[in-house]
């Protein structure tokens, strides 16, 4: 992390361990290694270093920089259910905790320069001086939301070059399509949606309608990959890729009815060289039981980390474990339909986002990109070829594919019209 004001001044500060404010002194504080400061009680913590420069013919240092982090508060406005019955709804403000970053500067700052806070070359916003006192010299302060504990996170495994993401699952034979009479309960003329009315074949509608063909399904890339793509997109902090590339085949059970892929190796590339590469086995799980049959493992200049739906681990480049966070929730990982405590909590966060105005955790206008990929991928299977795509806007550049594939056959009445 950066302070700027005419130069660079550097400045380092990682977090505070208990909730609390602090007004001690900052003499045990140094540059050479990292400092707790607690008080009496140990109520309040902190761990800060300091930044110094050697005055010019003197054998002394003078203080550049002091920064601690406290948590404040903040009033942030909620709707309340007041009567279930009729749904009515009351507005109140509620006391939220908030961390807060603040920097001590020398007195004599020039008070016109106000102090840019910048994190992995990303600004975050000029401080405005609280005040100025003999002891401390100038305060200033800035609020620390979500993405700013994001970038101070960046950085743990050095600078992010590439994600993999994996699905493996031991996928049995399904059956070859035979015609057949329509199950009783089953309105097929319904289930076929606007595809074009085909006759119904024997057990191949209920979960097995992925693996036949396209008039219904989008494979293991629109069945699965669509959501590790997700975690790797937003771990590099990446949007609309710049090309696609897909080695993809059928290589198990041949003689069966599965007529999708069953193996795929998509890699996307991103502006700024960053990379994302999705392996799909669909019917070989090897990858199952050692690491849960799905998942992505980010790598950087320093290091790698694997994450999937129980948690993450991070990892020096010798591959030794350095940090890992295991999750209690209960999330479902290769079985089918899904579901889970994080689905749940996604679930209430949606249905929060329309009664209460909280905000949404993932939009989606995110999730049409992610999605967006996985059709990249299916697009690169069937035209046997890689193609490039206009990262700004998600369209697909080879004009031949767009035109062949970007779109169905519709059943007549489900045709669309563009205006």
């Amino acid at each position: 992390m950066q302070l700027k004001k005419f130069k660079k001044i550097n400045l380092t500060l990682l977090m505070l361990f208990l909730f609390g404010s602090t007004s001690s002194s900052y003499s045990e504080i140094n540059s050479k290694s990292w400092s707790e400061k607690c008080n009496e009680d140990k109520s309040a913590c902190l761990i800060a270093i300091k930044n110094e420069i050697k005055l010019k013919d003197k054998d002394q240092q003078q203080t550049l920089a002091t920064a601690y982090i406290k948590i404040g508060s903040t009033k942030e406005k909620k709707m309340n259910l007041v009567d279930k019955e009729d749904q009515t709804y009351k507005l109140s403000e509620e006391e939220k905790s908030v961390p807060l970053l603040f920097v001590n500067l020398p007195l004599n700052v020039d008070l016109r320069k106000k102090p840019l806070i910048q994190v992995d070359e990303k600004n975050l916003g000029n401080l405005d001086y609280l005040h100025c006192n003999n002891t401390l010299g100038c305060k200033t302060s800035v609020v620390i939301n979500n993405e700013v504990i994001d970038l101070l996170k960046n950085g743990l495994i050095g600078k992010l070059n590439k994600a993999e993401a994996f699905y493996n699952n031991s996928r049995p034979r399904v059956p070859n399509q035979v015609k057949s009479e329509v199950p009783k309960g089953l309105n097929w003329d319904l289930f076929q949606g606007p595809s074009v009315r085909k006759s119904y074949t024997f057990d191949t509608w209920d979960y097995n309608w992925r693996w036949y063909g396209w008039d219904f399904g989008t494979g293991e890339a629109g069945n699965n990959a669509t959501h590790e793509l997700d975690i790797a997109r937003w771990v590099l902090g990446v949007h609309y890729p710049e090309n696609v590339d897909v080695y993809s085949s059928k290589n198990h059970f041949i003689d069966d009815g599965w007529t999708m892929y069953d193996t795929m190796e998509a890699k996307f590339t991103f502006p700024n060289d960053l990379k994302i590469d999705w392996n799909c086995h669909s019917r070989n799980s090897y990858f199952k039981n050692s690491m849960g049959g799905r998942g992505t493992i980010i790598y950087g200049s320093n290091g790698s980390a694997f994450i999937n739906r129980q948690g993450y681990s991070v990892f020096d480049l010798n591959g030794k474990e350095i940090r890992n966070s295991k999750s209690n929730d209960n999330e479902s990982s290769t079985a089918l339909g899904g579901g889970g405590n994080m689905t749940t909590k996604h679930f209430r966060n949606f249905f929060k986002s329309i009664r209460e105005s909280e905000s949404l955790n993932s939009e989606i206008k995110d999730a049409v990109i992610s999605q967006s990929m996985v059709h990249y991928a299916n697009l690169s299977h069937r035209a046997g070829k890689s193609f490039k795509i206009n990262p700004n806007n998600g369209d697909v550049l080879d004009k031949k594919i767009k035109r062949k594939f970007w779109s169905r056959d519709y059943q007549n009445g489900w045709d669309i019209n563009f205006v």
